[in-house]
């Protein structure tokens, strides 16, 4: 497995996984009354970050958890994929961000009462706390986050889905999330949540930096009738599908702008 490849878990829907592979496009719908791609979409997705403790005696993997931006042990064993994934929403609130010059090792952001660092492509990143449990965020003029061409990182802090509040003051649990840059970045001054930003007309018509956790963006898994989009973490299994011509699929990674009603 590889930083940042997203899996699903089968049994968190209670549904035969193999009735995916084993039903016809009509059997299916007569079945679940809605296609295999909706369906598949309601699967939370499992962020690969690193190799964590066995316990008893079985490999686990620390993932973060599409639903709740959190960190979670999960069993090797329980895992399917990597899949092909995407995002339904573009939040109104963005985190913003600043190059820091201190060090930070990949996947152990570090934490205080005044800011959050955390390393992505060889450069630190801070995020400004208020309150001292909360990340700030300010409400840029920028709409579709996927038009400005965003990274996915794994290692940063995780932020819960009430107001960017994180875990864990000096060694924050990891999340994952888009690191997004624009050229020229305006502010509406009327905004509420950008009444606190003190330095506002300072920030004006000026390149920006954000962050923006990946399950504030609602994301979810593609599956396609035509292509294998997940296969098995098994080695075996996956030469075997190999040696039948059947990796010809979509790369498992993101996908902007995807629409499970195409």
């Amino acid at each position: 497995m590889n930083v940042g490849e997203a899996y699903i878990i089968p049994s968190d829907l209670k549904i035969p996984f193999e009735d995916f592979n084993k039903l016809s496009d009509e059997e299916w719908l007569a079945r679940y009354s809605t296609t295999k791609l909706e369906l598949f979409a309601e699967y939370p997705l499992y962020f690969y970050a690193r190799k964590t403790t066995k316990k008893d005696g079985q490999p686990r993997s620390l993932m973060i958890n599409s639903r709740n931006g959190m960190q979670i042990a999960v069993y090797d064993a329980l895992l399917w994929g990597p899949v092909a994934w995407s995002t339904k929403t573009t939040p109104k609130r963005w985190i913003p961000l600043t190059k820091s010059s201190e060090s930070v090792k990949p996947l152990k952001p570090e934490g205080s009462s005044q800011q959050l660092l955390f390393a992505a492509e060889e450069q630190t990143y801070a995020i400004s706390v208020r309150w001292q449990t909360t990340a700030n965020f300010i409400v840029p003029d920028l709409k579709n986050f996927s038009d400005y061409d965003p990274k996915f990182v794994v290692g940063t802090p995780g932020f819960t889905n009430r107001n960017y509040k994180f875990k864990g003051k000096s060694k924050p649990k990891l999340g994952a999330g888009f690191i997004v840059s624009a050229d020229n970045v305006t502010y509406n001054e009327r905004e509420y949540d950008n009444h606190h930003h003190k330095n506002l007309a300072d920030l004006q018509n000026k390149p920006g930096d954000f962050y923006l956790p990946v399950n504030y963006l609602n994301p979810y898994p593609l599956w396609d009738d035509n292509k294998i989009l997940g296969i098995t973490i098994n080695y075996p299994v996956t030469g075997f599908l190999d040696s039948l011509g059947l990796l010809d699929r979509l790369p498992t990674t993101y996908y902007p702008d995807y629409s499970i009603n195409k």
